[in-house]
């Protein structure tokens, strides 16, 4: 389970991103595998489930960064 992976390194491990809940989940799991050839991906899954919107911080700092690289 996500909870028993947290703290551990796996050189295998087989996720199921589609019964993810939230977007901690499919991080956690993610990026406690060692490498891609020991990752597998039971089933195809929604992008939204690894992928949340931006705050509203990250945008006003992405138009901030958009501004300064025109004006430079």
């Amino acid at each position: 389970t996500t909870h028993k992976a947290q703290g551990q390194t796996m050189q295998c491990t087989i996720i199921d991103l589609e019964s993810c809940s939230g977007t901690e989940a499919p991080y956690i799991m993610l990026s406690h595998v060692t490498s891609l050839d020991g990752l597998l991906i039971l089933c195809p899954f929604n992008k939204k489930k690894i992928c949340c919107r931006q705050s509203k911080d990250t945008c006003l700092e992405e138009q901030r960064q958009h501004v300064l690289a025109q004006q430079t």
